[in-house]
């Protein structure tokens, strides 16, 4: 993919300034080859003339020429709004050419207010343009020549016929003497317009070179301006890469140690779970323990019980041997079976008291160890809780750390972007500068250039006309 062209305003502005002064360069080749066709034409016409007809137009061609140039400065004259003043009939063919330039110069004006509309610019007050002056003069000199004409053929009417001949012999002198003089000035001529030809053609390769200069240095500072862009974003993309890595590694990281601390939460997790397990096969022994000791105790109970009972079989058996054999003595007092019965509910009280207090005993043992197995898994559920939230506070510190890392880049790329924005500013600044200095310079080389509508060549070129004429001063 080709690398897209980006101009700035300045830049734009220059393209289209050298755009502009190329189209107006091509439109000034286009009139002047048109007027030297126009002339070459005018000079061949001449000269394909018979001789009897070249006299007064040979003597015209400066005034034709003069007027050519001139009618276009005065068309442009009249285009200003304070001087605006209706053309004057001419009587030479070369008029009609002078009204087809000045009808292309006010076509081409209308054609810029219709295009621009309101906002263009009126044409700038012009001082007195010389080769205006060249062709009033001009045009005064020749009605005076023909008054003077009219009053020599009105004054020489009578002697017309006795100077024929001498008016002949003159004539021809005077043609002779003006076919030599018309030549003179044709061979001037001719030199003045060869070496204005090299002038501007001078002219012209200087300002190839300087565009061709110009050009190459913008095509320089263009591949310099791309090739700073193409480092920067390379130096950018390895940024990003290395900015890429870090975050996958640093995901990485964190995956193993998410991992990691999955792997040992599952690790307590079945420690807890086995704990728990073992708590619960150990409570359900104890309860088995429990229950055979209570069964103990119950047959220890029945056995005491029975032994009792044979105790209070072999006693009573005892009893009713004694009572038999008081009975039989008769000597003592013998004890009722109220008595008898008392006595035994007696024992048999002290034997459940005791019985009672056994099994109390036994009942707070076995709520004391259930206790201590509750607080036990308590706490270990405490200290699961407790690690859950330190590893929580841990991973928020280790993010907040993260966030500042990235936040402190972001502020460095800003501040990158902001500096590389004001560079580009000042450099964009730079052109505008530049670019009102050569405004400035072509509007001095033009004041100094261009004096009252003729050029310095040019004035250089007609100075033996402007001397005749007496303007040599005002230039």
């Amino acid at each position: 993919m080709q690398p897209t062209l980006s101009l700035s305003v300045s830049e734009r502005h220059l393209v289209e300034k050298r755009l502009g002064a190329k189209q107006a360069k091509e439109q000034r080749q286009v009139l002047q080859e048109r007027a030297q066709q126009n002339a070459r034409m005018f000079v061949t016409n001449a000269r394909s003339r018979p001789r009897h007809q070249r006299g007064r137009d040979k003597r015209l061609m400066i005034r034709h020429l003069g007027e050519r140039l001139a009618r276009v400065a005065i068309a442009n004259e009249r285009e200003q709004p304070k001087k605006e003043r209706m053309p004057l009939p001419s009587k030479t063919a070369e008029s009609e050419i002078a009204s087809g330039e000045n009808e292309e110069v006010v076509g081409s004006i209308d054609e810029e207010r219709e295009r621009f509309g309101s906002v263009h610019r009126p044409p700038r007050m012009r001082k007195a343009n010389i080769w205006a002056q060249i062709c009033r003069k001009e045009k005064e000199a020749a009605e005076l020549d023909d008054i003077k004409e009219k009053q020599k053929r009105k004054l020489a009417a009578a002697e017309l016929c006795v100077e024929l001949s001498k008016q002949e012999i003159e004539k021809r002198m005077q043609k002779r003497a003006a076919r030599e003089d018309m030549e003179k000035y044709a061979a001037e001529t001719g030199n003045q317009h060869n070496a204005w030809k090299e002038a501007e053609k001078e002219k012209e390769r200087e300002m190839q070179r300087k565009l061709q200069r110009e050009a190459t240095l913008r095509q320089e500072e263009l591949q310099d301006a791309m090739r700073q862009q193409k480092k920067l974003r390379e130096r950018q993309r390895k940024f990003d890469m290395l900015a890429v890595d870090r975050a996958r590694k640093q995901l990485d990281d964190e995956r193993i140690q998410r991992e990691a601390k999955r792997e040992i939460e599952k690790s307590e997790i079945r420690r807890i779970l086995e704990e728990n397990t073992r708590s619960i096969q150990a409570r359900r022994e104890q309860k088995i323990r429990e229950q055979e000791q209570d069964v103990q105790l119950q047959h220890q109970a029945a056995a005491l019980l029975d032994k009792q009972e044979r105790q209070r079989q072999e006693e009573l058996a005892s009893i009713q041997a004694k009572q038999t054999q008081r009975v039989r003595l008769a000597l003592l007092h013998v004890k009722t079976p109220e008595e008898r019965a008392k006595e035994d509910e007696e024992k048999s009280q002290r034997i459940q008291a005791r019985m009672e207090q056994q099994e109390l005993q036994q009942s707070q043992e076995k709520e004391k160890k259930r206790k201590e197995a509750l607080q036990s898994q308590f706490r270990g559920l405490q200290q699961q809780k407790e690690e859950r939230r330190q590893r929580f506070l841990d991973e928020r510190i280790r993010e907040a750390e993260y966030a500042k890392v990235c936040k402190q880049q972001y502020e460095e790329w800003k501040t990158q972007q902001f500096q590389e924005f004001v560079a580009k500013r000042e450099k964009e600044i730079g052109y505008k500068e530049i670019v009102k200095q050569q405004i400035q310079q072509d509007k001095l080389r033009i004041q100094k250039d261009d004096v009252d509508g003729m050029s310095r060549v040019e004035a250089a070129l007609n100075t033996k006309l402007l001397m005749d004429l007496g303007l040599n001063n005002s230039t």
